[in-house]
């Protein structure tokens, strides 16, 4: 069963405040959470670049051991790229879809994503050999 549904930022400062409440939306319409986000690479790129110019925006990303899944701050002085974006009922994992336009996002509920098969649509915008680390954005409240 796959179920999508899309939306677009309005700002890329807002794009956390976006995320957060086109997933409530798609969690109200469907009774589902999504589990994964995609975009194209100017967008995932323009987030990744908010979280880095934006003053306290690193204080909400975690490394997350693959294997472990134990969470650690991430480095403040490094360039951070997340792949993810988790709160406390779901995580959505970010595929790139360049035939979306800019600011546009689709969230989907996949019930059997295959992440291994090389021809899918969506290609993963970091795999674990393109960063060292896997990091993932966690939800924390108010915070803009």
């Amino acid at each position: 069963m796959i179920k999508t549904k899309k939306y677009n930022i309005q700002k890329w400062t807002e794009w956390h405040n976006t995320i957060s409440i086109s997933v409530d939306d798609f969690h109200t319409q469907y009774g589902l959470y999504p589990n994964i986000l995609s975009s194209n690479d100017h967008t995932f790129s323009q987030i990744d670049y908010m979280i880095n110019i934006i003053p306290g925006a690193k204080k909400n990303v975690f490394e997350v051991d693959d294997i472990t899944q134990e969470r650690s701050q991430a480095q403040q002085s490094e360039y951070l790229e997340i792949n993810s974006y988790s709160a406390d009922d779901f995580v959505v994992t970010f595929v790139v879809d360049n035939d979306l336009k800019d600011k546009s996002i689709v969230l989907m509920y996949d019930d059997s994503p295959d992440w291994d098969d090389e021809d899918d649509e969506f290609d993963s915008p970091n795999t674990p050999s393109e960063i060292f680390e896997l990091l993932e954005v966690e939800v924390v409240d108010n915070v803009t």
